[in-house]
């Protein structure tokens, strides 16, 4: 009798509750010791604690019960917890793409590998970082419970309706106790609901998250401690108060080319490739041809060119450059030329992914959707004053979403040797990526966080 091989996903189970369990801890000389010698004190009471944080430094109310709530208890309860989260969402994303291709082997290897091929930089301290887990990972996983009924509904994938329904409403309290994801949430379900309305799907139970959602939202928004922290944190980037909508715009637009374009390689040479193979599968045109060939180019300028000529004339990589140029307010001409490079690679990126939608609307339009959600998660991080103080894990909702694209491209495109390719490819830098941060996290007192 033939054994059965385990698949992908329940090797993913595994893998990942392991790296939990065996590698992750509190890394002390961070947020986690701070937050763990508050609870240490003295008449500590965590009402009191959150009520103080809510007029003092920010609304993110649920995520900083969360934080509190697990130091209390042992920390196998959080990395049990975070395991599930990203079992959840590797779980949604093999059943989203199942909606635009067969679901098979290779399409479901990709989307395991997700998780790992995100930058490592975002990944730690966005996923792994006990206290980051509570700030990114954790209102992710919110969000894609928030949307789940929803998009199911709009994609005819079946689940179970009941459940999810019900997880959907209370997650909202989470996805919206977050910037970025609070963004996030509101634009992705703003789409769906339109979409379901138009379809004449839209039912009284899409609107069970509304009012969690805004609930949570209008806390962290209306909390009096985020303009005390403002104000602390444009001590720190003091031209911040002074610069207007189009500055701040082109700002965050900046940071998002220094670290989507040119740092973040894989994952930038994933979309890139898949965008191309899927344009070829799609068109036979010189016209189609030409834009692959323009996309290829610029993408090629943008991560090469951009660290080169950076390096050469300004003597660091591209985001301390665009950081030093906001913070001085004094133009430089290398910096504006990279910028505009990137940015003729974003709007060939979109063109391509229009032209994939005229031939597969589905296809094309969710793909361009989550690309253009991650990039604008990124670009809005430049109306805040702490856009050069977050590090790199801002752009774990970018990472994450620019990914699910790919996903959803590489589900649909005809398997051949090129799609083979870039699955064995992404699956061999997972892995490589997975072993590489377990040796980071048994011997750096400090795991790398960007």
């Amino acid at each position: 009798m033939r054994s059965k091989k385990l698949s992908p996903f329940a090797i993913f189970c595994i893998a990942v509750t392991a790296f939990y369990l065996i590698f992750t801890r509190l890394v002390i000389k961070t947020d986690d010791g701070h937050f763990l010698a508050i609870m240490g004190e003295s008449g500590f009471d965590l009402i009191e604690w959150l009520k103080l944080r809510f007029e003092t430094w920010s609304g993110r109310i649920t995520c900083e019960f969360l934080t509190m709530k697990f130091l209390s208890v042992p920390l196998i309860f959080w990395k049990i917890t975070a395991s599930l989260t990203w079992i959840f969402i590797v779980w949604f994303i093999i059943k989203l793409i199942s909606a635009f291709g067969v679901r098979d082997r290779s399409s479901e290897i990709f989307a395991v590998c997700i998780p790992f091929t995100v930058f490592i930089g975002c990944l730690n301290p966005g996923a792994f970082w006990f206290t980051g887990s509570m700030f990114y990972l954790f209102p992710f996983g919110a969000m894609t419970a928030v949307v789940l009924p929803a998009v199911f509904d709009v994609l005819n994938i079946k689940y179970r309706r009941i459940p999810f329904v019900i997880l959907s409403a209370v997650a909202g309290l989470l996805a919206c106790s977050q910037e970025q994801t609070a963004a996030l949430t509101v634009g992705f379900y703003s789409v769906l609901m339109l979409c379901l309305a138009i379809g004449k799907r839209l039912k009284p139970y899409h609107f069970a998250p509304i009012p969690f959602a805004v609930f949570s939202t209008y806390l962290l928004f209306s909390a009096p401690g985020m303009a005390e922290r403002m104000k602390l944190e444009t001590g720190k980037f003091e031209r911040f108060a002074d610069m207007n909508f189009f500055e701040k715009l082109f700002c965050g637009l900046s940071n998002y080319f220094a670290f989507g374009f040119m740092m973040s390689a894989v994952v930038f040479g994933l979309l890139i490739v898949l965008i191309v193979i899927k344009l070829n599968d799609l068109y036979r045109s010189k016209a189609a041809k030409a834009l692959s060939c323009l996309l290829s180019a610029f993408a090629v300028l943008s991560f090469v060119g951009g660290n080169v000529l950076s390096l050469a004339a300004n003597e660091s990589i591209p985001d301390k450059a665009f950081e030093k140029m906001f913070s001085s307010g004094e133009t430089n001409a290398v910096n504006i030329i990279i910028i505009a490079v990137c940015f003729v690679t974003l709007l060939l990126i979109v063109s391509a992914l229009i032209m994939i939608m005229r031939k597969q609307f589905k296809t094309g339009f969710s793909a361009l959707l989550c690309f253009f959600a991650g990039a604008c998660s990124a670009v809005v991080v430049g109306f805040s004053s702490s856009v050069y103080a977050s590090g790199q894990r801002i752009f774990f909702f970018s990472e994450l979403l620019t990914l699910i694209a790919c996903a959803i491209l590489f589900s649909s495109a005809e398997k051949d040797r090129k799609t083979e390719a870039v699955g064995n490819v992404t699956a061999v830098i997972s892995t490589v990526m997975c072993l590489t941060n377990c040796f980071v996290w048994f011997f750096l007192e400090i795991p790398i966080m960007g």
